[in-house]
Formats: C-alpha cells, sequence, structure tokens
C-alpha cells in the first residue's frame, strides 16, 4: 500500500542526503464508505502523516493532521470519520485531554472536538463503533480512561469518561468492535511476574457483559505496524 506513496512520503519525511529514514510507524483503518486510511509517523511518534486513499490512490493527504489542536500533541491514532473521512485524535499534553479533528472525504477540515478530559496518558487508542460513534482508551499509570463520542460528536460517559478494566499501571490498549451493542477493551497491564493481558466485554453503557480473562490482543478496526520504507537512493523499499 505504501509503496504507490513513496514520492508523497519522500516529500514529507525526506531527511538530508535524500533518504527516507525509519523505521516508522504505521496505522492503517477502513475509511466508512470504502477506501483506506493511513497514519505514517516516526518510531517515537512524531511527524504524523495522514493519508486517504482509493484502490491505493492518493485522494487527499495531512502534513498536519492535528492542525487546529493546541500543540504538543501525542499519542496521535486514527479512525473512521464522518463521510468516509478520517479522524484523527491525540493528546493534548498541556491542557490535559484528548481532542479529535475530524477530516471530511474531500480534505476539508469536518469539526474539532474535546473528547476527553486526561489527567495523564502514556498510550491512545481509537476505534469507530457504528451506530453508536467512536470509542476512545488513554492508559497510563493510573488505569485506561475510556470515551465514546457519539456520532453527533457529544461525549457519552461525561467530560471525563470512565475509567475501565483492570486497576493499576496499564501500558497500552486495544479496542475491539464485537458487534453493535458491545465492544472489548483488552489491556497490556503491569503484573508481578511480567506483563499481562486482559479482556473486558462492554456495551453502549460501559457496562460489564463478560468477566476479564487473560487472552490474546483482539482484533481493532485501527491496524498498528513498523515498517521499513528503505532509502530513497537506490534500492528497493520495503512496505506493506
Amino acid at each position: 500500500m505504501l509503496v504507490t506513496q513513496l514520492a508523497t512520503l519522500r516529500s514529507h519525511f525526506q531527511r538530508d542526503g535524500g533518504t527516507l529514514g525509519g523505521p516508522f510507524a504505521v496505522q492503517h483503518v477502513e475509511r466508512s464508505g470504502g477506501g483506506d486510511g493511513v497514519l505514517v509517523s516516526r518510531a517515537d511518534e512524531s511527524d504524523p502523516f495522514v493519508m486517504a486513499l482509493e484502490r491505493g490512490q492518493l485522494v487527499f493527504s495531512k502534513e498536519r493532521p492535528v492542525a487546529g489542536i493546541t500543540p504538543p500533541v501525542q499519542h496521535v491514532a486514527i479512525a473512521p470519520g464522518p463521510e468516509r473521512g478520517i479522524a484523527v485524535f491525540g493528546y493534548v499534553v498541556t491542557l490535559h485531554l484528548v481532542a479529535a479533528r475530524m477530516w471530511a472525504d474531500d480534505g476539508n477540515p469536518f469539526a474539532e472536538i474535546v473528547v476527553l478530559e486526561a489527567p495523564v496518558c502514556d498510550a491512545l487508542a481509537a476505534a469507530y463503533w457504528p451506530p453508536n460513534g467512536w470509542l476512545v482508551a488513554c492508559s497510563s499509570k493510573d488505569g485506561t480512561r475510556a470515551q465514546l463520542l457519539r456520532e453527533n460528536l457529544t461525549s457519552g460517559w461525561g467530560a471525563a469518561g470512565l475509567v475501565l478494566g483492570t486497576a493499576g499501571p496499564v501500558v497500552s490498549a486495544r479496542i475491539g468492535i464485537d458487534s453493535p451493542t458491545e465492544w472489548t477493551l483488552a489491556q497490556r497491564a503491569r503484573a508481578v511476574g511480567g506483563d499481562r493481558t486482559l479482556t473486558f466485554r462492554y456495551d453502549a453503557e460501559a457496562q460489564v457483559v463478560a468477566q476479564p480473562a487473560p487472552q490474546p490482543m483482539p482484533s481493532s478496526s485501527t491496524s498498528k505496524t513498523r515498517v521499513e520504507l528503505g532509502g530513497m537512493t537506490g534500492g528497493n523499499p520495503r512496505a506493506p
């Protein structure tokens, strides 16, 4: 998918000597109604770049996908947006909140929304849950704080969201969509003897549907990988 967009990526990430340094972190989602959404950033999550693709062809790109959100913005995550657009979420460090920037299918800004008040956020996960809206989860040493952003762009669980899942430090979380009425939160949590993964199943009111059990991370509407795109001065770049 990324190989066909190397010229676009080079324009954004090109460094001294004409090379495209790596590795890169890549997030991929399927846009509502068809097409792909891709977020490419450096391995430390810096310099995020968003592309909307249709059958491998570029529809639009955003060199500043969190434009309109007060910087600095960390842990940028994407999900399918309204009307085949892309929803971009990020943690605003100075304001201690998660904000969203909605990009329409023509690349124009659709909305900017305060999603969740969170004192701290070390990792951010987001997923689209039709027809309910977007699920967002902030993980930290204090656990995981989650929010449901409804389709009408209002908060489903209050300004501060809800603390869900296991208590104590959480390294990261992944949101899985099971059905229009249920979703899962899989947490990689710190524990004696090493990290463990616990998966909780919830309904739209964030009520527990099933008790947690150690198991692999569930599939998510947003896939995350790390890739090497290779050099831009010669050789064959490697990409999905």
